[in-house]
């Protein structure tokens, strides 16, 4: 998302001889490939969003579709300049330039540039969490990232979310809107956390607002 932010903002100042490179399969970054179909973003619109014509305003919590990059590409014309499954080696100071390397797929490719920017996220990977004997539970165990969720069927369900980070939190209000009879928090924190919690959850919710109760666990 900030890579396209930022070319975006070089296509308006008329600079046209761009090249977009992403690691992964596609753009979109940690909003397409760490969330699921339905997640929301916890902050107001427009501020998250990139900046795209509109036939009208949208300032609600926007669903991750909303928000990701097929407008802009279009409207940008940046479909011939954008190279995805691309690994950047080696970024290296020239005269008046810099020097690029690296894989595209299975190729290596150079390039020079006057200017490069960097995008990384700053949130890393997703942390695994090993839990003692979770081969023996019964029902359906899922991380809530990369999409992983997306078919999950969890009306009339029982929930549990482990976590109370934004990911756990659009997990738990997803099981809510898909209708899951119950969804059971399991966090470290305190009263204070739990707040916060309860906060994010409602903010981002469309429709009925079920009432939450969480208790912090050591």
């Amino acid at each position: 998302m900030a890579g396209l932010c930022i070319a975006s903002t070089f296509a308006d100042a008329n600079i046209r001889h761009l090249t977009i490179l992403d690691k992964n399969t596609s753009v979109g970054g940690t909003w397409r490939h760490h969330t699921n179909a339905l997640s929301r973003a916890n902050s107001s619109e427009p501020s998250y969003r990139l900046n795209v014509e509109r036939q009208q305003p949208n300032c609600n919590h926007s669903y991750c579709s909303e928000m990701t990059c097929s407008g802009l590409i279009q409207q940008r014309d940046f479909t011939q300049c954008i190279y995805t499954r691309a690994t950047l080696h080696t970024l290296l100071p020239a005269t008046g330039s810099y020097k690029l390397s690296g894989l595209h797929g299975n190729r290596t490719f150079l390039l020079a540039c006057v200017s490069a920017v960097i995008c990384t996220s700053h949130l890393g990977l997703p942390r695994h969490l090993n839990i003692t004997d979770e081969h023996n539970f019964a029902g359906v165990v899922k991380r809530g990232i990369g999409g992983d969720i997306n078919r999950l069927l969890c009306k009339d369900k029982q929930v549990a979310v482990i976590g109370m980070g934004s990911i756990a939190v659009e997990c738990m209000r997803t099981s809510f809107e898909t209708g899951a009879e119950h969804v059971t928090s399991v966090l470290n924190g305190n009263e204070k956390r739990i707040k916060t919690l309860y906060q994010m959850l409602h903010s981002n919710m469309r429709g009925t607002r079920p009432e939450l109760t969480a208790t912090p666990s050591n």
